[in-house]
């Protein structure tokens, strides 16, 4: 798994009066949506501005990444005197900047993984191949080479040294920029859908030569598309900032030699490992830290509920304001390309909306978060019809002070080996088979006090994986889902 020069020093400017602000944090949403009475002229080249043609130009001819640099720069400098399509463009690719040499700067983390740096490396060596093979024109690989190589002097300088490095990296340098755009794109007006967009300018100049849907319109539904993915990003940076990683590359290291993959073959029995082995090395005091709760980590995981609501609401808004639209080609979210899918949309944005509103985040004035807590949400699971009540503001404001402490704590017992006798019938003395026994280690308890806030209706005699399985069955909780998978079986 996984100081700053120039790209941090832009941020820094980008960022100053993004940081002057007390965050305003939306209300749970009321739609109403006005649907268009006429279908609009199709989207072509006529509806660019002049300076986004010019730029647009300028950008396709690029081809190492200093100049890709020098001409982000250039565009971030220059934002405010430029039109709005072309803000939009600044807006939505400004955030890549981070991007700049995050490979190269990734090595000497990498270096001390053999099997992490073996698959990194195979699979950058593959998506070089790719895109050489496949990729129209020459800006993927110059997109590539601006996020693998190094170009600006001090580079060597940025490499990361350490786990943390890598959260410091993700707020200091990453987050400013996702903050920047937030501000930038809510201030574009896209009521009317004026804005249209050249698909060109992510394909390459070898794209769209026919011209055949190459222009898109962006309107308000795309906005708020825009701003929920930007809202969802800063949610899981704060959320990954606020515990310890500090040894999970010696953790790593410790499992990989339990497979074989660090070390010598020869002098490892290679067995595989159970769940219950797993969590027996995570208990070690060698890992004692790892996931703890950083002197940071209450407030940054408010922080963390506050814009994952902010993207459930704009997720929201996109998703009634398309059903409203009428039918048109140019549009890049059109309804009829997602409609057969309905009645699970439905469901997605229903769960989405509940699950964030029984908190409702206040900015207090020395900037830290508070949450108010309301009633959970009843979330039913689409497979089984059973439900459980998830509080999501109630984890959130009262996070685990210890990840580990969310591993399970009881575990199926058994021999090693299971032997059985198979009879053709009842006369016949039959044969011996010997076989695995996959259910030894695996987990069948928790320490329940562990999610009361998470799950406040859990019984101190139920499993919490019934819990986590009915969240999984139904729609649009991965968010809860994925993270409590690995907690409860790693």
């Amino acid at each position: 798994m996984f100081n700053k020069t120039l790209s941090c020093f832009i941020a820094m400017i980008l960022m100053s009066s993004v940081f002057a602000k007390i965050q305003n944090w939306s209300t749970l949403p009321k739609i109403k949506s006005t649907k268009e009475t006429s279908r609009r002229p199709t989207a072509s080249a006529d509806n660019l501005s002049p300076t986004y043609i010019k730029l647009r130009d300028e950008y396709l001819k690029i081809k190492d990444p200093l100049a890709l640099h020098k001409f982000m720069v250039k565009l971030n400098n220059n934002y405010n005197s430029y039109p709005d399509d072309v803000k939009l463009f600044i807006a939505v690719m400004s955030p890549t900047m981070a991007a700049r040499s995050i490979v190269y700067r990734g090595y000497d983390l990498a270096d001390q993984h053999k099997l992490f740096r073996a698959t990194m490396v195979t699979m950058l060596m593959r998506l070089a191949t790719g895109i050489e093979l496949l990729e129209p024109g020459a800006q993927s690989k110059t997109t590539f080479r601006y996020a693998t190589e190094p170009f600006l002097p001090g580079d060597n300088n940025l490499k990361f040294k350490k786990e943390s490095d890598v959260q410091d990296y993700m707020m200091e340098e990453v987050r400013p920029l996702i903050e920047v755009a937030i501000e930038r794109i809510k201030q574009i007006d896209m009521s009317s859908d004026k804005i249209v967009l050249d698909l060109q300018l992510f394909n390459g100049a070898a794209s769209f030569q026919d011209g055949i849907a190459r222009y898109r319109y962006v309107g308000k539904p795309e906005k708020d598309s825009i701003l929920s993915t930007l809202y969802a990003n800063l949610a899981a940076i704060y959320q990954f900032n606020a515990y310890s990683i500090d040894s999970l590359i010696e953790f790593n290291l410790e499992i990989s030699k339990k497979f074989g993959f660090e070390g010598l073959r020869i002098l490892t029995n290679v067995q595989g490992l159970n769940t219950q082995q797993l969590v027996d090395i995570f208990k070690k005091s060698t890992y004692k830290n790892l996931f703890k709760l950083r002197s940071n980590g209450v407030q940054d995981m408010k922080k963390s509920y506050a814009y994952m609501r902010e993207s459930a609401i704009h997720a929201h808004y996109s998703y009634n304001d398309m059903k409203e639209r009428n039918l048109d080609e140019d549009d890049i979210l059109r309804f009829d390309l997602v409609g057969p899918f309905r009645n699970a949309l439905d469901m997605t944005d229903a769960n989405l909306i509940a699950l964030y509103s029984s908190g409702e985040p206040k900015t207090n004035k020395d900037g830290s978060v508070s949450i108010q807590e309301s009633e959970a949400p009843t979330i039913r699971s689409e497979v089984t019809g059973q439900t459980v009540k998830v509080n999501m503001a109630g984890y959130f404001n009262n996070p685990p002070k210890d990840l580990k402490d969310l591993l399970p704590t009881r575990f199926e017992t058994g021999d090693k080996y299971v032997t059985i006798r198979v009879k053709k019938n009842k006369n016949d003395r039959g044969q011996s088979y010997k076989y695995r026994n996959y259910r030894r280690g695996m987990p069948i308890g928790w320490n329940n006090d562990q999610f009361k806030y998470l799950f406040p209706e859990l019984r101190s005699d139920q499993k919490v994986s019934d819990a986590v399985a009915v969240i999984g069955q139904s729609f649009s909780t991965g968010v809860v889902f994925m993270p409590m998978v690995f907690a409860i079986n790693p």
